[in-house]
């Protein structure tokens, strides 16, 4: 399995017989050369409702199905999404998928941009003999997810995981590596990456903070 790392939480996970599935497409940051992987998907996942997991204006221009929540699919009407939930499991292509509940956090500017999250979900992806854990935007909570990577934020800000609470639960959770995201929004959720860099050391897990495009290989 490989992944390649896109602005904010977007991720684009690739099997070794070239399947591709495509968790929260961005505006935040969106390029127009982002399309020629994007439009490669073969599903779209969508986490929860904020503008920065949901493009809509590039997400209408691909041709792949849609999965996301009952507020996600409330929200954008325009969209003909598969409602999945947590406790689903879904195969799609060389791609078995848990849906995984999600604890988004709350501030109170989110009343005005984009508004508080009540249903968000997060996926164990399985394929070629790996599991990736995608957390999404999420409070660290009590689970039993086990897998062997975990992509998750470490924005901390009371809305997602701080570095130490993410850290943590990578711990728990047995994961070999944690890929760090939702760093790309500095001006409302700036993060001080060296203070990232010396937690998650100090907790002793193997860690990456991957560039906007940067692939990495699972196994």
């Amino acid at each position: 399995m490989k992944i390649k790392k896109f602005p904010q939480s977007c991720v684009q996970i690739t099997s070794k017989s070239g399947g591709v599935i495509l968790i929260d497409p961005s505006k935040l940051k969106y390029q127009e050369r982002f399309l020629e992987d994007w439009k490669k998907a073969d599903a779209v996942f969508i986490t929860h409702k904020h503008g920065d997991h949901f493009y809509t204006d590039v997400v209408g221009q691909l041709n792949a199905p849609l999965f996301s929540t009952s507020e996600v699919v409330n929200k954008y009407p325009q969209f003909n999404f598969t409602v999945v939930k947590a406790g689903d499991n879904l195969d799609l292509k060389d791609f078995h998928i848990e849906v995984v509940k999600a604890v988004h956090g709350f501030l109170p500017k989110m009343k005005y941009s984009g508004g508080e999250v009540f249903e968000n979900v997060g996926f164990i992806v399985y394929a070629d003999g790996v599991s990736l854990y995608i957390s999404s935007d999420t409070i660290c909570f009590n689970n039993d997810y086990k897998a062997d990577y975990m992509f998750a934020p470490v924005t901390g800000h009371g809305v997602t995981m701080s570095a130490y609470e993410a850290g943590l639960m990578a711990k728990d959770m047995g994961v070999k590596k944690l890929v760090c995201c939702h760093l790309d929004n500095e001006k409302d959720y700036p993060v001080d990456l060296e203070a990232v860099r010396k937690t998650l050391t100090e907790i002793d897990i193997d860690f990456i903070l991957p560039e906007i495009g940067q692939e990495i290989e699972l196994k």
